[in-house]
This record gives structure tokens, C-alpha cells and sequence, in this order.
């Protein structure tokens, strides 16, 4: 392939004083940019002057070429800052002349090269000729800046050849959450070539998954890698022999960049990896440095939009506010009209805030803007911010930017029926960012692991892993139930305990962490899964139910027990969890209800099939709730009738590709997880104590069945890290609608396609969910009262009447919600229905004759909340949309007639 050799630019200034004057310079260099500052002889703001730069040092500028030249004004006291790029001009001396400041111009020269990039070598790595490093087994090669870069855009390419199926090739960007980098350093972007022959992008050196569905590459061929990374943004695109590879967003902390290290390990027969060409280097604008590169490195406006929200979530919310940056990379001012819009998933845009938007040159700016959800058709669900920015002297000059992101429908208070496996055990995510969704999502529990292995220390002693006590900690400052995972590696490092001395050890280990965490932790669950594959005999399993309990009575005698924990619910799991209860009862001639607390299962479906599906296959038998309900018998028939079970591990994963024969497409897109996660929860709510969904994060693998069961998306590896999927965003209204609440009913129809659950709250009100499995159908319903609110998946509320309280509701596969309005009797005493999604149309009915005034007013508990007013001609010409008002939180409605000269004409009460 063709090979690129590019120039590296790095900058230093050496400071020669030609004059002293009143006015001293201060000139500074970073980042391709200089900023020269002082303060004027007056020291008055609002005086102008003008900077500019020549070739050469002060000697003679009559002949010099100016290389720079701008107008600036002082500001208070007199201060002023200019700042400028030196761009890719040549070595040699340039002087900064800054006239109308004092009597006389004040200058300063500086001495600009074009040095080398400081580079390493290390271990079994070794130069080969020009530019080209070989490396036969380990070594390293490191290319590092002189100072730390901090605002500015960054790239760095090569050409490798990995010959050998034995080797890694690893290449990371080092840098540091504060300015001094030297202080030690943290890896914020990673490229890898694997020993397997998979090439794929991380953004933790130490992480065991690649980032995006694994492209392969062909030992002893050569690549070319481009890499660049967006300051400002926090931004990392990856570019593979010239094509598009991956985005990803870089840790937020990150603020200076300053080394690319190329690790090479497990190089054997003979056989050297090859690295050639390698780059390292800031890419000012107009720079053009290869094909492969973002769309960000050729604008002459960066611009982007944040939030300061994890996932960019928001939560029942008004008001959603996103910090607008834009840095303007040359020399020349620029004014904008801005017009920011927040799209829908269908992309039509449901909400327009104009602006104007002015940049200096070298300017960056950061502005605060809201968004009014309440002005938007939608208020809850998943949206995309969209920025235009126009130029206002060349219209053509167009600038786009977007961010994704969501309002749920959250509000105070946990489903204590609701909770998440979240897997800190195994390194997902941060535990203060997940904790903080889960309890605004209104999840009341999580399921974690804190096994032998993590727990006891290598001395013998037994100790906490820090990540689990900041957990713990947020876990009881939000009152959210943990059930802990007992489970280590035995025999030695290949299975769970299976004699007495194993046994006894685990008891040690359970007996130490159910005293340790006494007052926060009460529920324990015992391994994981040891019926898949019948990989473990029930009555080994059994053995560990008896040791574990007999370890808890002594610790915390308040501790419950959750065993079983099974892959899926159906024959299989069924026939095991028998055997286990059979050998403790029947061998052991134990009481099962003195040893069993609990029942955990996982009842997992086939990928693509919803809860509601029924199959004879690969252990999966009836449907979902078919499969719990046999659970359930087989407990009662054993006498443990007041044993509860939860089904600690449930969901769907939105992976497309999985290579067991025993999935197979269509696959579950993000909306079906979302539709069938709620569907499961209101079939399942009476017949389980507890639902933990698998898993909050997404793993940071894409590409892998067990990575995307997420209701988030991964906590890195992401544009977005913890971006919520549309499934978390429908739990959070579920637990919204119905924490607190029992389902009182269920009905099914004959065909098995239209389900109706209905629960009462905690205050009597009552809850009816809808849905159908074939399509969209018209159902009528018969409410208690005229006026019904009917919420959607994600919260979005529809207020409706009806004179006769009959509705005809359009019902799909996407749960609906319906609850009734019974503080207002009547909307209004006209032949009323709802217009968009919470407004009141009143209809006058026949012409009035005459020229009026409307007044609608809302009031709760006798106060007013709202009011609007409209013109009406005599023939309701003039009536429209001013005339709508709120009333979902109204106990009152209230219209009024009045003619023009506000005359009472007609008085009409609500």
C-alpha cells in the first residue's frame, strides 16, 4: 500500500526583548498558538489598537512580510489578550509590533523552529533504516510532545506489518486529567492488533473487549491506521487504511495529551512486527495531512454540544440545558445566525430556539441554552439536539452539529419490585454513575458479586474491594435493597466447593461478609447458574445450600438466602431445582423451609421471542409466564408455599450477531427490548417477588449476545458512554406509574394477542395497561369517569373525554398505560375533546352572533394555575391555538364568554 510520510510540527518560542517600554509584552506559546497580552499605558478599557506580526527580528520591517495583522480594543483597566496561530511557517525570527498602546510601538521577538518529535525506544525494539522500527518479541516505541496539548486537534498515523499470529501490537494515547502530564499518565484512546487476528478499538488499555464488531486482519499484510483525537470535544476517530473505523467519546476529565506509545508483545519464530512512518502531531487548520481524517479537522468553526448529565439522561424535566462550545480556528471573525432543534426518533424537528452566535479569531465560547420541553409535541423519550449555525455574510456557509439524548419519566421513589444485575463484580462501569441512574430510574434493587476470590486477600485476611464499599455506600444513602452473589473458584481454581474442606472454607468466607455487611446487606443468593449443562450434580449444590445458611444463621440470623439461581426456568431448570430439594429433604432429612429463604431464577428467552411466546425447544417450554408459574407448583407441591421467588436475572439483548445455532434472526431491536421488558414486568409482577434486568451497562463488545442486554449503552468504548437505550427509559416510566402498586388483575384474550393488566396504587387509584401482539387494533374501553389520561412507553401523557366515558383507543405492541381523571367532573359543558397531547378544545357549537372574548381558567383547590384568552369572531374565525391551557393538574376548568366591550354576555362553569 501507498506509504505516507508526514511533516511533525512542534513549536517552542525564545523570547528576545529588542526595547523596554511602558507597555511590557507577554507572549505565550501552546498548541500551535501564540497569545500576546499586556495592558495599556492609559490603562482605560475601550481604547483600539492594532497587533501584528512580521518576519524577521526588529531590525529592519520595512522590507519584512507581515504574516499577521488584527484590530483589538482594551479591556478593563486596560488589559488585553490577542491569540494567534503560527500555523506551518518556517524557522526563523518574528517579531509581535502592538501600535497605540503608548508613546511609541511596543515590540517583542520570538524565535520559531520546526523541531522533532522527542522519541524512545524500549525493550526488543530497534531502528532499521529510515523511520522504520522492527521488533522481534516485546518492546516499546514512544513519541511524545515537548509540552502537554490541551485545545487543540490531535493525529497520529503509521504503517505496521504484524508477522507473527503470535503477536500484539497495542497502540495508546497517554495523557492527564489536570496539566501537569509528567505526574503519571492515563491511557485515553487504544488501537490493537491481537494475536488472534482481529484488529479493534478500546479505550482502556487494561479492558478485556474491544469496542465495535471486530474487523480482521491478515498476518504478514500491511495497514495503515489513522487516529485523531478532538480536544475539545473529547473525541476519538479511528480511521483503517483509509475508511472509517470508529468514534468514540474519551474520558471528560481528560485536559492534556502529550505521548502515543506503540507496545508490541509476543513476537516468536523469528518474525518482527514492522512499524514505519509513524506520525505524531497537532493539525492546525488548512492543514491537510492525509484523506482519512474527520469532517472536524477541515471546519473553520468547531462547534459542539454537551451536557453535564450521564448518557446525556434527563429526568421529568422542563427544562433540558445543553452547554454550547465553539471554537473559531482562524484568523478572521465570524457572526452566525444559530438555530438549535431538538428532532424526534422519526427526525422531524418538534422544537426551534433562533440565535445569534459571534466568534472573534482563535475565539472559543462556551453559552448555556435550554431547551422547554413543555413547548415540544413530545416530553419524554429519546431526541437529538441539532445546531445550524449560517453564516450572516455567506449564507451557503453552513455548520451542523448533534447530540443525542433522553428525558425519562422519573420521579421520587423506588419499585422496590424492580432492580438491575449490574455487575460491578466483573468491572461495569462507575459505581457512582450507575447508582445515580438506578435511583432515578426508580430501581429498589441490585444484584452484584463480591465472590471468595475478590474478597479474601492473598494473606489470608478478608477485606473489601474499594469499589464495592463506594457502591454499598450509595446503595443505603438511596435506599436501594442489595442481594449479593456468594460464589468463588475451588478445587483447585476449576469449579465450586465439592468436598468438606472446600466447604468449610466457603463457609469461612460467607460467615466474614455477611458480618461485614450487617445493617446494609441481608439478602444473599448463592452462585450462578450451576444447572447450565448440568455442569454441576444438584446434590453438590445442595451441600452448599446447607453450608451457606448454617454460615449466615451464625452471622446475621436476619440474613435470607436465595438459591437455585438456574438458567432458565423451564424443564431443564425445573427438573434440577427437584433434585436439589429432594436430596436435602430426602438424604439429608433436613426441613427444606429451615434452608430455603427463597427461589432465584433467570427466565430467559430466546433472543427474538417475546414473553409471550410459547416454544418446545432447547429447555424453553409455554411461555415466559407459563415457565414461572410451573416454578411456582413445584415449590407449593414440596410444601414451601410461602417461599418467594425472584427472578434475579431477566432481559433481552439487541445484539445482531451471536454464533450458537440455537439463536437465530430476526434479532431484538432496541424499541422490542423496550416493549418486551414492560410487557414481562406486568405478567410477571404478582407471580415474582422481584425482577433484576441484565444487565444496566452494555459491555463494551458491540458485537457479542452477552454485551448488549444493557438498558444503557456501555459506560466507554462509546460516543455516548451510559446513553440510555429506549428499554431504560420504559422501565423508569413503569416504575414511575406503578411503584407501590398491586396488579389486581389479568386478563388474556382468547387467541393469546391482547393482554390487559390492571393495579391499584398505593392511593386506590387504579392503572390499566394495554397491549396487543398483532399489529394495531381499535379496543373500545369503558372508563369510570369523562376525562382519562393515556400515557405512552416512555411517559408522554394524552388527556381524553368523552360525554359517555366510552373510548376508542388505538392499542399496538408498545405497552400504553390509562388512568383515570377523577377530580373534574367535566371538561366543560360543551361536546369537548382533547386536541394534541394535554389540552382542552372547547366547542362553542352554534355561531354566537356577535363579536366575543373566550377566557378559559384552570384552578386547583380554588387557586388559578392557568389561563387563556382569545378573540372569537362571530362565526369562531378568530379562535385558535392561544385559547389552549393546561389542565392535567387542574380540579377546575372554567370558560367564559364575554363580547368586546366586556360586557358579561355568558357565563358557563365546568
Amino acid at each position: 500500500m501507498k506509504k505516507k510520510i508526514l511533516l511533525v510540527l512542534l513549536f517552542c518560542v525564545c523570547l528576545i526583548v529588542t526595547k523596554v517600554f511602558a507597555a511590557e509584552l507577554d507572549i505565550q506559546m501552546q498548541n500551535n498558538q501564540i497569545t500576546v497580552s499586556g495592558q495599556a499605558e492609559e490603562k482605560v478599557s475601550g481604547k483600539n489598537f492594532t497587533v501584528s506580526v512580521y518576519e524577521g527580528d526588529d531590525t529592519d520591517r520595512s522590507m519584512a512580510k507581515l504574516v499577521y495583522l488584527d484590530q483589538c480594543t482594551t479591556g478593563t483597566r486596560g488589559y488585553w489578550s490577542e491569540c494567534f496561530s503560527m500555523g506551518n511557517r518556517a524557522d526563523g525570527m518574528y517579531t509581535i509590533v502592538v501600535g497605540g498602546l503608548s508613546s511609541e510601538a511596543v515590540t517583542k521577538s520570538f524565535y520559531y523552529t520546526n523541531n522533532a518529535l522527542k522519541t524512545k525506544l524500549a525493550g526488543n525494539a530497534e531502528l532499521s533504516g529510515d523511520s522504520l522500527i522492527e521488533v522481534l518479541g516485546d518492546g516499546t516505541y514512544t513519541m511524545e510532545f515537548p509540552d502537554a496539548k490541551t485545545s487543540t486537534i490531535i493525529h497520529t498515523g503509521f504503517d505496521v506489518v504484524v508477522n507473527s499470529d503470535a503477536a500484539n501490537l497495542t497502540v495508546w494515547l497517554g495523557g492527564k486529567a489536570n496539566v501537569n502530564p509528567w505526574s503519571g499518565s492515563d491511557i485515553y484512546g487504544t488501537v490493537r492488533f491481537t494475536d488472534v487476528g482481529e484488529f479493534g478499538v478500546i479505550t482502556e488499555l487494561n479492558s478485556w473487549f474491544m469496542a465495535d464488531g471486530i474487523a480482521s486482519y491478515i498476518n504478514g499484510e500491511s495497514y495503515h491506521v489513522d487516529m485523531w483525537i478532538d480536544m475539545d470535544r473529547k473525541i476519538l476517530s479511528v480511521y483503517l487504511d483509509g475508511a472509517h473505523y470508529k468514534t468514540l467519546r474519551l474520558n471528560t476529565g481528560l485536559t492534556a495529551l502529550y505521548n502515543v506509545v506503540f507496545q508490541f508483545t509476543g513476537a516468536s519464530s523469528g518474525q518482527k512486527t514492522l512499524l514505519q512512518n509513524a506520525v505524531f502531531e497537532t493539525a492546525a487548520y488548512g492543514d491537510v495531512f492525509t484523506e482519512a481524517r474527520p469532517s472536524y479537522v477541515d471546519e473553520r468553526v468547531n462547534v459542539f454540544l454537551t451536557t453535564d448529565r450521564p448518557g446525556n439522561i434527563f429526568f421529568d424535566e422542563q427544562h433540558v440545558k445543553f452547554n454550547m462550545s465553539a471554537v473559531n480556528r482562524e484568523n478572521a471573525a465570524r457572526n452566525y445566525a444559530a438555530a438549535l432543534n431538538v428532532l424526534d426518533t422519526n427526525g422531524s424537528i418538534i422544537y426551534t430556539e433562533n440565535f445569534d452566535l459571534s466568534l472573534r479569531a482563535y475565539e472559543m465560547k462556551t453559552e448555556y441554552h435550554t431547551i422547554d420541553m413543555n413547548e415540544a409535541v413530545l416530553q419524554f423519550g429519546m431526541f437529538t439536539a441539532e445546531l445550524i449555525l449560517t453564516d450572516k455574510v455567506d449564507s451557503s456557509q453552513m455548520i451542523k452539529t448533534s447530540s443525542r439524548f433522553s428525558v425519562a419519566n422519573g420521579s421520587a421513589g423506588l419499585n422496590t419490585k424492580m432492580g438491575i444485575h449490574t455487575m460491578f463484580g466483573h468491572g461495569y462501569g462507575d459505581a457512582a454513575t450507575n447508582m445515580s441512574l438506578m435511583n432515578n430510574g426508580g430501581f429498589g434493587l441490585i444484584r452484584d458479586y463480591i465472590s471468595y476470590d475478590q474478597y479474601k486477600q492473598a494473606d489470608g485476611t478478608y477485606m473489601l474491594p474499594e469499589r464495592y464499599n463506594v457502591w454499598k455506600e450509595y446503595a443505603s444513602e438511596y435506599g436501594i435493597k442489595p442481594i449479593i452473589i456468594v460464589s468463588g473458584t475451588f478445587n483447585d481454581g476449576t469449579g465450586v466447593p465439592s468436598n468438606a474442606a472446600e466447604r468449610s472454607e466457603f463457609s469461612d468466607y460467607v460467615q466474614n461478609l455477611a458480618t461485614e455487611l450487617m445493617g446494609t446487606v441481608d439478602t444473599f443468593e448463592l452462585f450462578n447458574e450451576l444447572n447450565w449443562d448440568l455442569r454441576y450434580d444438584p446434590t453438590t449444590y445442595a451441600e452448599l445450600i446447607i453450608t451457606a445458611k448454617d454460615a449466615l444463621k451464625k452471622a446475621n440470623p436476619n440474613a435470607k438466602l436465595l438459591v437455585m439461581a438456574t438458567a432458565r426456568a423451564g424443564n431443564q431448570a425445573q427438573t434440577w431445582i427437584k433434585n436439589v430439594l429432594i436430596y436435602i429433604r430426602d438424604t439429608k432429612h433436613l426441613n427444606l423451609a429451615d434452608y430455603i429463604d427463597g427461589v432465584s431464577i433467570h427466565p430467559y428467552k430466546r433472543v427474538n421471542r417475546s414473553p409471550e411466546t410459547g416454544q418446545t425447544a432447547q429447555d424453553e417450554d409455554g411461555t415466559l409466564r407459563e415457565q414461572v408459574i410451573g416454578v411456582r407448583k413445584l415449590l407449593d407441591d414440596f410444601g414451601l408455599t410461602e417461599v418467594k421467588i425472584t427472578a434475579t436475572e431477566m432481559g433481552w439483548s439487541t445484539s445482531d450477531e451471536y454464533s450458537e445455532g440455537w439463536i437465530e434472526p430476526p434479532y431484538v431491536t432496541d424499541v422490542q427490548q423496550a416493549e418486551y421488558s414492560v410487557r414481562a414486568g406486568v405478567l410477571l409482577y404478582e407471580e415474582l417477588d422481584g425482577m433484576c434486568w441484565h444487565t444496566l451497562n452494555n459491555k463494551i463488545n458491540e458485537s457479542a449476545f452477552e454485551t448488549n442486554f444493557g438498558l444503557t449503552k456501555a459506560w466507554a468504548g462509546e460516543e455516548l458512554p451510559y446513553e440510555a437505550k429506549p428499554a431504560y427509559l420504559a422501565l423508569t416510566n413503569f416504575n414511575t406509574l406503578l411503584k407501590g402498586a398491586e396488579r389486581t388483575s389479568l386478563d388474556i384474550s382468547d387467541d393469546n394477542t391482547f393482554y390487559t393488566g390492571v393495579f391499584e396504587r398505593p392511593d386506590s387509584s387504579e392503572v390499566t395497561v394495554m397491549w396487543t401482539t398483532d399489529g394495531t387494533i381499535q379496543k373500545p374501553y369503558t372508563a369510570s369517569g369523562n376525562c382519562i389520561k393515556v400515557y405512552d412507553i416512555y411517559g408522554n401523557c394524552e388527556m381524553l373525554y368523552s360525554s359517555d366515558k366510552s373510548f376508542d383507543l388505538s392499542v399496538t405492541t408498545s405497552p400504553i398505560y390509562i388512568t383515570a381523571v377523577t377530580n373534574i367532573e367535566n371538561v366543560s359543558i360543551f361536546d369537548g375533546d382533547i386536541a394534541n397531547t394535554k389540552y382542552a378544545k372547547l366547542d362553542l357549537g352554534s355561531p354566537l352572533g356577535v363579536d366575543a372574548l373566550l377566557i378559559i381558567a384552570s384552578y386547583k383547590e380554588k387557586k388559578l394555575l392557568d389561563v387563556a384568552i382569545c378573540h372569537v369572531a362571530h362565526d369562531f374565525s378568530g379562535c385558535v391555538d392561544t385559547g389552549k391551557i393546561d389542565i392535567l393538574d387542574a380540579d377546575t376548568v372554567k370558560a367564559y364568554l364575554w363580547d368586546e366591550a366586556l360586557t358579561p354576555r355568558l357565563k358557563i362553569t365546568a
